[in-house]
């Protein structure tokens, strides 16, 4: 059996092996290039009978492409398919069709639609198939001139002439001849229209193209007008499927009932919670929903709880001294409070009040909850009354309206209070259509704080909501602590990053979605960010001096995206920074924004402008945006987000002075062992060591990592070591740590293990360097401290 090709044209990687894997699970073969500028020899290598074509390509563009494909004569008869992030209007749609494309769809892309309209266009996984194409062909037409004659009342409104052997065959209104039947039933109801087709196969499937061709003009707006009726019915359900509350798709059109949800949540979070929702009109509170009290008459906004909140835009707990303190007088004998304001367009129109006559305290756990389902609350509100407000005139105006709100209500973070004093630079701003960029910064402490970064997938209100929920589920991981000892501490980012993926992967394979995303953690104390990279764009850090900037991330991009594929493993990488150096997380709406010639901006342009600004961290951030913006005189075509951290000038020690690099057991990250080694030497009190000690201790050091490289781990094993660098008043000590197998430190320290080839060269070597070694083993694993003793600065050297 002969198996049809397909070509795919994709700059995504991700994307290409999404639909590749999903069409060779079909039956065909198929093949990728990465640039638009060389699609064309590989069509002429490949010779493929279809090619799916993204629109912004490096290079070329998906519709230069197209045309060229299209005038060489070599792919007479080759089915084009356009699948683009962007969404379509008529003008775009038209675009696509006069560059010669058969069908296009806005990504993600439905694998059972791709391979229904690969077999409409003639183009069956089996190649060595084809009597039964020209029937697929005439039967397209059929149900085109059927859908036009039900739109038209019956009468097929279309004009066009079709080359047969027997000459122009011309169809208009009903006069349909030739090559058509037309029967009217004796009741007088619509005409029945069956066609009759040449007997070649060939002039069949040739008649059966141009008609359909033919057609597709007239059935555009329905075709439209059902697409996006689809695309809300797959984005309402994906929501519902992806969210723990919200599993039952009639909750969108009960408001009620998925109100009464969301509170029971609250109050469940422990015995004897009681809650009221209320919305704020004209300086008046009206209660939507109340649990463990009556719901309560309308009643004044001064004095209340919730005006408080209100006034304040944020979440508050009061875990002492409530009584008296509000004008409630439900929380009359309540022992504590906690209150978060509802929000809308950033604006506050109601609040909602948790409070407990028993004793206890409300925690940064409840009121991430709180928040993240008071949000829940907003949407649901906010989509009831848009509906309320909706006319049939202006039915897909107000659908956008309720994407931009999610997007901005649910998606686009804030900077939290906490961190008012550190210099954080944020731009957020949606493109014209509704897109699935999110953000947000987590706040532990005002030394301690999160940033997270992503991008959903495609484009359109089912990106955002898919969005919505990736992001509610980072907001509940974010602020779950784990117990040590007496004492707590967030989650490492893999564990957040790895809850995440197990939450949402199956309902997004199932939905044919994936969002790529950076988590990164940012500790003052330590001077260290951790972070973990689900193949997004890459992070950003300006030195100093501000002289270059360099992407710090996974060599190959190890880890995949969210919910590409279950059971991925998900790696963190901790790297120092010193007082001053600059971080930019971005999407790729900044570096995809297409000039008029549909050039890309770039990482290059990126870099310059990240490189040029060395003022604050918003002024970086908006320099980054008015750059994209006079490249890019048309507005960017996709969300435009990044955030932007400059540390302090001053990184306040920790009480060990200690700094903390982990990384993946390759050799690539030696680099990063040489850095750290530096930075602790600059932070010695005094003078330090002199260049040349500074050296020969990089290379003990470097030494050290890479004997766990070759030695500790077997081949391909996942792996990682951490190293610790510290200074006393004494001494500095890098202390060299893997989980790798154990070894015999002190026969490698032998006269014969020095003569042995691979023995103990580099310990001899090491010895040499520093003052003392010491070798441990434990449960934990493998654990070198190399110390250089600072009263004997330079002596070695």
């Amino acid at each position: 059996m002969e198996r049809a090709r397909i070509l795919i044209v994709e700059d995504m990687r991700f994307i290409a092996h999404f639909i590749a894997r999903n069409l060779e699970k079909a039956g065909y073969e198929t093949h990728t290039v990465l640039r638009g500028d060389e699609a064309l020899d590989a069509a002429h290598a490949f010779r493929p009978q279809a090619v799916i074509l993204d629109l912004v390509l490096p290079g070329c563009s998906g519709l230069e492409v197209s045309r060229k494909l299209r005038s060489d004569p070599t792919f007479e008869g080759l089915a084009i398919v356009i699948a683009t992030g962007h969404s379509f209007d008529e003008k775009s749609a038209a675009e696509v069709r006069e560059a010669g494309a058969d069908a296009h769809f806005t990504k993600p892309v439905s694998p059972s639609a791709l391979l229904a309209t690969l077999r409409r266009l003639g183009v069956p996984a089996d190649a060595s198939v084809t009597t039964e194409a020209p029937q697929r062909a005439w039967d397209a037409y059929e149900r085109a001139l059927a859908r036009m004659l039900d739109a038209s009342g019956g009468v097929a409104d279309l004009a066009a002439a079709v080359e047969t052997p027997a000459g122009p065959q011309w169809l208009h209104g009903r006069e349909i001849r030739d090559g058509v039947e037309t029967t009217l039933p004796a009741n007088g109801e619509r005409p029945a229209v069956r066609l009759r087709a040449p007997a070649d196969k060939a002039e069949q499937l040739a008649l059966g193209r141009a008609l359909a061709r033919a057609a597709e003009p007239m059935a555009v707006l329905t075709r439209e007008r059902d697409g996006l009726s689809a695309e809300l019915g797959v984005a309402y359900e994906s929501l519902t499927t992806v969210y723990e509350i919200g599993c039952d798709p009639s909750l969108l059109a009960d408001p009620d009932r998925a109100l009464a949800l969301i509170l029971d949540r609250v109050v469940g979070m422990e015995p004897g919670l009681r809650a009221l929702l209320w919305v704020e009109k004209d300086g008046t509170l009206r209660a939507v929903q109340a649990r463990g009290v009556a719901v309560p008459l309308p009643r004044d906004l001064p004095g209340t709880a919730v005006e408080r909140v209100m006034q304040e835009g944020a979440g508050r707990v009061w875990n002492d001294g409530v009584k008296g303190r509000f004008s409630d007088p439900e929380l009359e004998d309540a022992r504590r409070v906690a209150a978060a304001p509802l929000l809308r367009d950033e604006e506050p129109v109601g609040g909602l009040v948790v409070w407990s006559e028993r004793p206890g305290e409300f925690d940064s756990r409840a009121m991430g909850l709180l928040t993240s389902l008071l949000s829940h609350a907003a949407m649901i509100l906010e989509q009831d009354r848009l509906k309320k407000e909706l006319v049939a005139g202006e039915r897909l105006k107000h659908e956008l309206e309720v994407g931009g709100r999610i997007q901005r209500t649910l998606l686009f973070g804030r900077v939290p209070p906490e961190l008012a004093d550190l210099d954080l630079g944020v731009i957020a701003e949606p493109c014209r259509d509704v897109g699935g960029d999110f953000f947000e910064i987590y706040a532990h402490d005002e030394q301690l704080f999160d940033v997270l970064m992503g991008d959903v997938m495609g484009k359109g209100l089912p990106a955002a909501l898919v969005g919505a929920a990736v992001k509610s589920q980072f907001d509940r991981h974010a602020h779950t602590q784990r117990a040590s000892g007496l004492a707590t501490s967030p989650l490492e980012p893999r564990e957040i990053v790895a809850a995440v993926h197990t939450a949402v992967a199956e309902q997004l394979i199932e939905l044919g979605s994936f969002a790529t995303a950076v988590y990164a953690r940012f500790d003052l104390r330590a001077g260290t960010l951790t972070y973990v990279d689900c193949g997004h764009t890459a992070l950003l850090h300006r030195t100093t001096d501000g002289a270059k900037a360099r992407a710090a991330e996974f060599p190959g991009r190890v880890n995949l995206p969210l919910g590409f594929l279950a059971g991925t493993r998900y790696e963190q990488v901790t790297v120092p920074f010193d007082a001053g150096d600059t971080f930019l997380l971005y999407t790729d709406g900044v570096t995809e924004a297409v000039d008029a010639d549909d050039e890309m901006f770039g990482e290059e342009r990126l870099h310059q402008a990240f490189t040029g600004s060395t003022a604050g961290a918003q002024e970086a951030a908006e320099a980054i945006r008015d750059a994209v913006g006079a490249f890019s005189e048309s507005g960017a075509g996709d969300d435009l987000t990044c955030v932007v951290f400059r540390a302090p000038d001053v990184i306040p020690e920790s009480e060990d002075a200690a700094q903390v690099l982990e990384v993946p057991a390759v050799r690539g990250y030696l680099a990063e062992v040489r850095d750290l080694v530096a930075r602790a030497c600059r932070r010695i009190p005094g003078s330090g060591f002199d260049p040349a000690t500074v050296e020969m201790l990089q290379v003990a050091v470097v030494e050290a990592a890479s004997n766990v490289i070759r030695h500790a781990y077997a081949p391909k094993e996942a792996a990682s070591l951490r190293i610790r660098a510290e200074t006393d008043a004494d001494a500095l000590r890098f202390e060299v740590s893997d989980k790798g197998r154990p070894f015999d430190f002190g026969a490698m320290t032998t006269p014969e293990a020095k003569r042995t080839e691979g023995g103990g060269f580099g310990v001899m070597l090491m010895s040499q360097i520093m003052d003392k070694i010491d070798y441990s083993r434990s449960e934990s694993g493998n654990r070198l401290v190399l110390t250089k003793h600072l009263a004997k600065q330079g002596e070695d050297a």
